[in-house]
């Protein structure tokens, strides 16, 4: 942690709380926290049994998941687009993902990209890019929403498909590890309510509309967990290298 704070790093979008890595209050509007707590859980579950050497956290904002992989890498590297007005680490590289990576050919272990390839429009290209500079055994972590609203707009370009990420690996000559879904069945319907009443289309508060519906939906969450593979509310899959 004291290398973390010491290159300008604190916690931001997600914290550890009881024990858990959970979405901040301060940090995640109440109309996100939902999805970002099942993301978070998947994306702990790859880092802790994938992230290794020296790894690259593309689109990596303020690198909210630099304490999870901290204790299993050797290296991070902060990539992310220049001048964002939330930035408040130092970048390692500043540059525009739509672009050739800045980073040498196989010189990484491990590439993150937490909820970043939707915002890429050619996503092949990067794609083709993180397959150069990841080494021979090398993994690339990736997150993605599936049934989610448009945000950072207009840099929000796409909405994948487990079967999709699926043909990327194949594609760009990767394996896949590891599929996990990030939350479906009632929990998108439980997303989308509090979504709506966060943008006023509703008379409740949101904070109030998340509360209920979390109580009201309990009981049903065997039924909402046979749904989740046909109404997804996002994916973290980890590519390998052989």
């Amino acid at each position: 942690m004291a290398e973390l704070t010491a290159r300008g790093w604190e916690p931001s979008k997600f914290a550890l709380r009881g024990g858990r890595w959970l979405s901040a209050p301060g940090e995640v509007n109440v109309a996100s926290r939902l999805f970002a707590d099942r993301a978070v859980t998947n994306y702990v579950a790859a880092i802790r049994n994938y992230a290794q050497g020296d790894l690259a956290d593309l689109g990596c904002g303020n690198a909210p998941l630099a304490a999870v992989y901290a204790p299993h890498v050797r290296s991070m590297l902060w990539v992310d687009w220049p001048g964002s007005m939330h930035q408040k680490i130092r970048l390692d590289v500043s540059q525009d993902l739509n672009k050739p990576l800045e980073i040498a050919s196989a010189s990484l272990d491990t590439v993150l990209m937490s909820d970043v390839l939707e915002h890429i429009a050619q996503p092949d290209q990067l794609l083709a890019e993180v397959r150069r500079v990841l080494r021979p055994g090398g993994r690339a972590i990736i997150g993605v929403p599936f049934l989610y609203w448009l945000h950072e707009e207009p840099h929000d370009h796409h909405r994948y498909t487990i079967h999709k990420l699926r043909d990327f690996a194949t594609t760009h000559g990767f394996t896949v590890l590891r599929e996990q879904v990030n939350g479906g069945g009632l929990d998108v319907v439980r997303d989308l309510l509090t979504k709506m009443a966060y943008a006023e289309r509703f008379p409740l508060p949101a904070w109030l509309v998340h509360h209920l519906t979390g109580i009201a939906f309990a009981p049903l969450a065997p039924i909402s967990r046979r749904a989740h593979d046909a109404m997804p509310m996002g994916y973290t899959v980890v590519f390998g290298i052989d």
